[in-house]
């Protein structure tokens, strides 16, 4: 099977949510990260209002720390990551301002990925070698956190019998 396609932000995007989505322990990380601790931060500083509310301010000084940091976290996160995906994806798939087009090639020795300019690299079978899917993007996991992604849509139906049917042979044949 061969293809050649450009991977947006979108679909960038849509291959970190698949990825995060493939593991419990990625899930309970995000969630934890990016909605338990702002609504710790916000019931910190509604606890604030609570101590001045019943005359407690005694006991604001040794909250003041942990609130500080969560509020801190609960800003600090979620700006890094739109920047880090951001930055990651200029830095891989647009190095010089416009989109490269991605060759792939999936044959029952290999898969062959090449990013003119940026990066070529040839995964030869192993147990690690996998396929994830949803209706926006396919993985092809070359490692156990390396994929290659491919927005579902550039696929055509038989493209897509074809590479699940290459998986499933190398999958029964270990």
């Amino acid at each position: 099977m061969n293809a050649t396609y450009t991977v947006t932000l979108d679909d960038y995007k849509a291959s970190i949510r698949l990825h995060r989505s493939l593991k419990l322990s990625r899930r309970l990380s995000f969630a934890f990260w990016y909605f338990v601790v702002p609504v710790l931060a916000i019931g910190g500083a509604l606890s604030f209002i609570f101590l001045e509310v019943n005359q407690l301010t005694r006991l604001a000084p040794f909250l003041f720390g942990t609130e500080a940091a969560l509020v801190w976290l609960s800003l600090f996160l979620p700006i890094m990551r739109f920047i880090n995906i951001r930055r990651s994806f200029k830095r891989v798939f647009q190095p010089k301002g416009q989109a490269i087009p991605i060759e792939i090639e999936v044959t029952e020795e290999f898969v062959r990925s090449v990013i003119q300019g940026v990066n070529e690299g040839k995964f030869f079978w192993n147990e690690n070698m996998a396929l994830k899917q949803d209706d926006k993007i396919t993985l092809i996991f070359v490692a156990k956190k390396r994929f290659i992604p491919i927005p579902t849509n550039v696929l055509s139906s038989s493209q897509q019998q074809e590479l699940q049917g290459i998986f499933e042979s190398k999958k029964a044949s270990k």
